[in-house]
């Protein structure tokens, strides 16, 4: 194989909201022939493909690619190197191809590992991305919490099962955003408690979807509710402004 004629382009559909999707990001889906949608093993349909589907043509090809959750490196690269094959065999047919994401594609993504197998065998393949809201930015925005101000910092973790590089972020001072707290809850919110910090977190449950809430301090929450799962983003602001 000497070349691929075909394109990929990695396009952010935002956190939930069709609506929140960019002008160019569904300009890029309603031309694909081809999109790749990720999808946790045992779920429904993969959110992204809901939120991205009233933004694609009609008879557009749809291939979901189906992701395992270890945390194991090797483990995971066997399954993008799987999905890379499917998606370079697409490229070599010339086909234009979409690959979808919640929130941004280079933002904890699977976009990421996707890339990374696709460039890791020749022949290079062409390369896109259409960046997305990301969740964080969704979340500040629906609970009204200025991210970033002045010289302050601002800290994305990815979720909460290392306490210790919370208690780092939080001593950089600004804020820090941690995505999927869901399990981790109950133990974040005694490292909060002891820094006097319960009633300046705001957490935001799913941002842009059915069942989209606030909840600000966490004093009277309780942590194992309903409601407060890996789609929620806490906002931590350590120091009043």
């Amino acid at each position: 194989m000497s070349g691929m004629s075909g394109v990929l382009t990695g396009v952010g559909v935002g956190p939930g909201d069709p609506e929140l999707m960019t002008l160019r990001g569904a300009r890029t889906l309603r031309e694909a022939d081809i999109v790749f949608a990720p999808k946790a093993p045992g779920s429904g349909e993969s959110l992204a493909l809901a939120i991205a589907r009233p933004h694609m043509r009609s008879g557009a090809e749809v291939a979901v690619l189906e992701y395992g959750m270890s945390t194991a490196a090797e483990e995971r690269a066997a399954i993008w190197r799987k999905h890379a094959a499917t998606v370079v065999a697409a490229l070599a047919e010339g086909k234009n191809a979409v690959y979808i994401t919640i929130g941004d594609p280079l933002l904890y993504s699977t976009f990421t590992y996707l890339v990374r197998e696709i460039e890791a065998a020749p022949p290079a393949a062409k390369i896109r991305t259409v960046p997305g809201i990301d969740s964080v930015s969704a979340a500040a925005a629906l609970a009204g919490v200025p991210l970033g101000e002045g010289e302050r910092p601002v800290t994305i973790l990815p979720g909460c099962d290392d306490q210790d590089l919370l208690a780092r972020a939080l001593d950089l001072g600004g804020v820090v955003a941690v995505m999927k707290i869901g399990k981790t809850l109950p133990g974040v919110a005694a490292l909060l408690d002891g820094r006097g910090l319960l009633e300046r977190a705001v957490i935001a449950a799913r941002v842009g979807l059915d069942g989209e809430r606030i909840v600000r301090g966490l004093s009277a929450l309780d942590a194992h509710e309903p409601g407060v799962g890996n789609m929620s983003i806490l906002l931590i602001d350590p120091e009043p402004i």
